[in-house]
């Protein structure tokens, strides 16, 4: 009898430069860990090491590099490829592959809507949540949450899902001008505590828009995925 071929190991991989947002990536990956039965590592697309390369180069021959990534702008498009094309010409690691990043992904949403629940925010029909995303110049990729929550809302009983974005989309301010319900709040759409979260806090508290706690890092919903990302 032919025994399982054994699971890839996985190399988490982000690019913030933030200490808290590494923080938060390591703490996902303990999670990710909990449950895949083999080798879970985080590695920088940039900024910082280890590399994608050099942990590959480590643990190899056979892994998957899981982007962890909300939205599929620069880092996805044009780091990801040259990074993997870079692993793979390596001696004995043609076996790494690259999974899409994480989002956009209805398991994201079931993150936005686990944090909800865990602050107490309960469906309210006269609330809307405010999706707020740290945006890109590629404003297709910003547009693709909205997208994604609009064809799959995260959780019912809300008066409706909205973007709202730093960069490359519409800005807080006008997304509340556009408000279809009395009251709103907001939610981030961030991997993990950061520069950008904190300019997202900063500006909810000059609208008086309450922000909920928490980053998706430590959501069992994107755990989930990232594992089902590193399975193929």
């Amino acid at each position: 009898m032919t025994s399982p071929e054994p699971r890839p190991i996985l190399l988490l991989a982000h690019g913030s430069p933030d200490p808290r947002h590494g923080e938060g990536v390591r703490r996902l990956a303990t999670a990710v860990a909990e449950r895949h039965p083999a080798p879970v590592r985080v590695a920088y697309l940039d900024h910082h090491g280890p590399t994608p390369e050099e942990s590959a180069a480590e643990l190899g021959p056979r892994g998957i590099l899981v982007p962890v990534l909300l939205t599929r702008a620069h880092h996805a498009r044009t780091d990801v490829p040259a990074i993997m094309e870079r692993i793979r010409a390596r001696p004995g690691l043609d076996g790494f592959a690259a999974a899409p990043p994480l989002g956009p992904d209805p398991l994201v949403g079931a993150g936005l809507a686990e944090l909800l629940a865990r602050a107490g925010a309960t469906p309210d029909a006269d609330t809307t949540v405010l999706v707020y995303v740290p945006g890109s110049s590629d404003r297709d990729a910003v547009a693709a949450v909205g997208a994604e929550l609009a064809k799959r809302p995260p959780g019912t009983g809300w008066a409706a899902w909205r973007v709202a974005a730093l960069d490359g989309g519409a800005t807080l301010a006008q997304a509340l001008a556009e408000l279809p319900s009395s009251r709103a709040v907001a939610v981030s759409y961030m991997i993990a505590d950061g520069v950008l979260r904190d300019r997202m806090v900063e500006r909810c508290a000059e609208a008086g828009v309450p922000m909920i706690d928490g980053v998706l890092a430590d959501t069992a919903a994107l755990a989930s995925l990232a594992i089902s990302r590193g399975s193929g």
